[in-house]
């Protein structure tokens, strides 16, 4: 996690490549009023909407086979 006023990560969680990574998502404290950015790795509709229930911004990269309106 990085505020882009501070110069180093306010977080930073490593997990190795046997767990899916969206326990990664039960570790964080998700705050309304700020911008998290995903990879398609950890792509959850779920915890996208919500997000977006909660007032919190998030950019996630697409899925080739992703359908939204």
């Amino acid at each position: 996690m990085i505020n882009a006023n501070e110069l180093f990560p306010r977080f930073i969680h490593f997990t190795d490549g046997a767990h899916s990574d969206h326990r990664f998502f039960k570790v964080l404290q998700f705050e309304s009023g700020h911008i998290y950015f995903f990879d398609k790795g950890y792509n959850s509709y779920q915890a996208f909407e919500c997000f977006s229930e909660r007032g919190i911004g998030f950019v996630a990269r697409l899925k080739e086979n992703a359908t939204y309106e």
